[in-house]
């Protein structure tokens, strides 16, 4: 369960800030990145561009918010904001968190799964000669994936308004036509492998 993980350190570290997540999101990651339409709380603006989300019957679903573990998921962006943050991971794009971000991939702890690792904040998954390096995230409605490759420095991106559960294989595809997430699934237990 990441991102019950995510969510703790998201809520330890606002506390040692003396700050909401909100805030803290803001000040450490969007506004160093230049991320204008990334955010948990939504201006008119941005709800105004928000889609629709849909369950896996294509039904409107209700919006998600996470007050409480806003790090589990409650962030809200863009496939603009995400493609600048996408080109900071790559080195494509000057950024004063370059550093940091490039350090996510230096820790890595063993997942139980074979060819998969986790990282600080990314799942990396090596197959067919490549490390993938890469995270997903569902909410009601919504699915979406980032990734890239370590050693061809491709990435993708990929954001839907309706639940898709194969959605981590479109996205690992997208950068590597060759690469088949096997076991990926083992990563986040049964439930997912068999709801359809």
């Amino acid at each position: 369960m990441p991102n019950l993980g995510f969510g703790l350190l998201g809520h330890a570290l606002a506390r040692r800030a003396d700050k909401i997540y909100a805030e803290l999101l803001v000040e450490r990651i969007c506004d160093p990145l230049g991320l204008r339409s990334t955010r948990i709380t939504l201006t008119e603006d941005m709800r105004s561009r928000l889609a629709q989300g849909h369950n896996q019957n294509l039904e409107p679903t209700p919006l998600w918010d996470i007050p409480t573990l806003a790090g589990a998921g409650a962030v809200r962006s863009t496939a603009n904001d995400l493609t600048v943050f996408l080109e900071v991971c790559l080195g494509r794009r000057p950024s004063p968190l370059r550093a940091p971000i490039a350090r996510l991939l230096e820790t890595r702890r063993p997942t139980g799964v074979p060819g998969h690792e986790m990282g600080l904040g990314w799942f990396i998954s090596s197959d067919h000669g490549d490390e993938l390096a890469w995270k997903s995230g569902a909410t009601g409605g919504f699915r979406t994936f980032i990734g890239f490759s370590t050693i061809s420095h491709q990435g993708s991106i990929a954001l839907s308004n309706a639940h898709y559960l194969e959605f981590i294989d479109l996205g690992m595809n997208l950068i590597n036509p060759e690469f088949r997430p096997i076991g990926i699934r083992s990563l986040f237990g049964d439930g997912l492998a068999t709801r359809h």
